[in-house]
């Protein structure tokens, strides 16, 4: 297959992978993702590229049912490390290789997953989310107190992001459960860091709300 070719592929696979990643109806939505698998794994194997394979674990990820199939969850990470042994560099390829471990409760692998991302690889928005779930995977692993200094670090680099890349939902529900054991040491710059971190986004006063729920 020539270049140009498999390149149109792809585009119009990309085209129709973003219409049933958005599905509302699952139903539907499993049927189309598992047709848009079957052809992202054919001009995989025909063209063998790391794009190619990264849109048939792109697709995957988004299947109903992959956190409870271990089967899917296999596909998955197969297919992203099949992309990363063609570019070792793919980041969108990391970031979702993060993700599914990341979603499994594997949060040490996620975490070295994540931190595979070169600076800049992604689109800002895209890096900011996962220096967020590098953050995540810590307070996972760690503990909210020992996760301070990452916390902290993202928060600089957030203040420095539009507020439109900034939506911190799983830090969020991260640092709910993260509060319930810190020592009371933490508390005052963790509170520092809840209010600036609510200042530079769109989404209201999530840190400071779960402090004062906390309290």
């Amino acid at each position: 297959m020539g270049e140009d070719a498999s390149s149109n592929q792809l585009d119009d696979l990309w085209d129709q992978i973003d219409a049933a990643v958005a599905e509302e109806d699952a139903f539907v939505k499993k049927s189309a993702i598992e047709e848009l698998a079957r052809r992202a794994e054919s001009l995989a194997h025909e063209t063998g590229s790391a794009d190619a394979f990264y849109s048939l674990g792109y697709v995957l990820y988004f299947h109903p049912e992959r956190t409870e199939s271990g089967a899917l969850h296999a596909r998955v990470d197969r297919a992203l490390l099949d992309a990363i042994k063609v570019d070792p560099h793919h980041a969108r390829a990391w970031l979702y290789l993060g993700h599914n471990a990341y979603d499994v409760g594997e949060f040490a692998l996620a975490k070295r997953r994540f931190q595979r991302i070169a600076d800049g690889a992604l689109p800002p928005y895209l890096d900011l989310k996962a220096k967020e779930m590098d953050v995540c995977c810590a307070i996972k692993t760690e503990g909210l107190r020992a996760a301070v200094l990452e916390f902290r670090r993202f928060v600089k680099i957030a203040e420095a992001h539009p507020s439109e890349d900034i939506w911190p939902k799983e830090l969020a529900s991260c640092f709910r459960e993260g509060l319930t054991g810190c020592d009371q040491a933490s508390l005052p710059q963790l509170r520092e860091l809840a209010k600036r971190l609510d200042a530079v986004g769109n989404f209201g006063p999530w840190f400071q709300q779960i402090f004062e729920a906390s309290e």
